[in-house]
């Protein structure tokens, strides 16, 4: 894992814990009773959405690439073999550009509002 990647990794980690969180406060019935809190945590869901997005892009290209290269170590025909060989191949395209093109998404994606 490179550092770049590293640090894709811990970000999606922090925005999938933090949306969780979130949903969890949304069920919570202190928080629903509580107008004020409810509505500021319901900002800060709504801000979130799209980093939460994000993150799950990321974990869905990590899962395509893995399970493509899994399959191609397995037996496959020639024309499987091919399909499987370039799903790879644009995946690690993709992969290797998502940092710089993620980059202005995942600022603006992520909310810069305090923590309840």
């Amino acid at each position: 894992m490179t550092e770049e990647t590293s640090v894709i990794e811990r970000l999606a980690e922090q925005v999938e814990h933090r949306y969780a969180e979130l949903n969890a406060q949304l069920a919570d019935p202190e928080v629903i009773n509580n107008r004020s809190l409810y509505t500021q945590v319901a900002r800060d869901h709504g801000a979130l959405e799209q980093a939460h997005a994000l993150a799950q892009e990321y974990r869905k290209e990590l899962s395509d690439t893995a399970g493509a290269e899994e399959l191609l170590a397995g037996d496959l025909d020639g024309d499987e073999r091919k399909e499987f060989q370039d799903m790879v191949s644009k995946s690690r395209v993709r992969w290797q550009s998502w940092p710089s093109s993620c980059a202005s998404r995942w600022s603006r994606a992520t909310p810069t509002t305090p923590r309840t």
